[in-house]
């Protein structure tokens, strides 16, 4: 078959969504033939960080390899460039950074970046990745001329029957009582994930209508204001269990009563997937860009406004209450909706066929936007 080099900035524990995304689709694509290789750029000395990446790679036009970067501003565009003029081809994953929103976040900054370097990056890549129909529209509207493709982040999806035999969570050593209605929250404490609106949006709960209903953090920020904060407040019925992986991340979706993102920028949530994996209704804002969860009744709308998510958490509490056979059926209709749309076999397949169009071997597939 063919070689594909994916290059993200970093493969740390800090990158986790972007990290899992990358790693999940390389795994999935070798099941299809292909030989992957992925390079976190951190791994390589500040100075000359390009050439070293380069020098990795090994690229040459001479076989059949793809460059697939993912992520914009840092050192895998760069090396996106240098590999362009070498006429490989290229994939472009912006993962939701030409959204309005993080342009608007250090505006000038990015601006020059953009118009500098990445914009032409971009238009020079073979095609462009774009996780949802929002992004595709964020990067026509700058006017790229580039191919996109339209593919979704996948998941893999776990056997929901297992679920009794996982670990207990790990916030019944916080003090969350067993058995406790809980509601999860789960990746980077960013501003841009909503939070400040939704810790506003408990205390106002707690103030008016407390329940028993927890609301959970799960994850870490870089500069460790969060947690502090969140200390110094001390809110009733609201913890942090610090980042999780593995078999406490699968603990903490298998034992919770609903998931969260009130975000106010995405590309598209792994997180979110993943708890809809896990048969959990959600609650998530317009700009996490999963229109379909809403169509198909598994999730209800929490945009990143303390007041409307006081709303929702009012409605979500009485749902808990007076019908649980609703939230038992948003539960039921994410799960359906990802086996059908996230899988990886859907996923790693998409990204295959649009590697052999790029390389001169099979026609343009339909969801490839020109």
């Amino acid at each position: 078959m063919y070689q594909i080099h994916h290059v993200l900035p970093s493969r740390s524990k800090a990158d986790a969504g972007l990290v899992s995304a990358v790693e999940g689709l390389a795994f999935n694509q070798t099941g299809l033939g292909l030989t992957t290789h992925i390079h976190g750029a951190s791994s390589f000395p500040r100075w000359r960080r390009r050439d070293h990446i380069i020098k990795e790679l090994g690229l040459s036009s001479s076989i059949n390899q793809v460059l697939h970067t993912h992520g914009l501003w840092l050192s895998p565009s760069r090396v996106a460039r240098r590999v362009q003029r070498q006429k490989i081809p290229t994939v472009l994953a912006p993962h939701g950074m030409l959204d309005p929103w993080c342009l608007n976040r250090h505006r000038l900054f990015k601006k020059i970046l953009l118009f500098a370097n990445e914009y032409s990056t971009l238009q020079g890549a073979g095609c462009i990745q774009a996780l949802c129909k929002s992004e595709l529209s964020s990067i026509k509207n700058l006017g790229i001329t580039a191919p996109v493709a339209l593919i979704p982040n996948g998941i893999d999806l776990p056997d929901t029957n297992k679920q009794l035999k996982l670990e207990a969570p790990l916030w019944l050593k916080h003090g969350v009582p067993e058995g406790s209605p809980v509601l999860l929250y789960l990746g980077r404490f960013h501003t841009k994930k909503g939070i400040s609106p939704l810790i506003k949006a408990w205390q106002k709960l707690q103030a008016t209508n407390p329940q028993e209903l927890w609301l959970v953090f799960a994850g870490f920020s870089d500069d460790g204001e969060f947690e502090k904060s969140l200390k110094h407040l001390s809110i009733p019925r609201v913890i942090n269990i610090g980042p999780v992986f593995g078999v406490e991340k699968l603990s903490a979706y298998a034992h919770s009563s609903a998931f969260i993102l009130p975000s106010f920028s995405e590309g598209l949530p792994v997180s979110a997937l993943e708890a809809m994996s896990w048969n959990l209704p959600c609650l998530l804002s317009k700009a996490c860009n999963m229109p379909d969860a809403f169509r198909v009744g598994a999730a209800m709308k929490a945009e990143p406004d303390e007041d409307e998510l006081l709303s929702c958490l009012n409605y979500l509490i009485d749902l808990l209450h007076n019908s649980p056979s609703t939230l038992f059926s948003m539960g039921k209709a994410g799960r359906h909706l990802v086996e059908t749309e996230f899988g990886w076999e859907q996923v790693s397949k998409k990204t295959a066929d649009l590697y052999s169009w790029l390389l001169g071997l099979d026609e343009r597939p339909d969801f490839v936007y020109l």
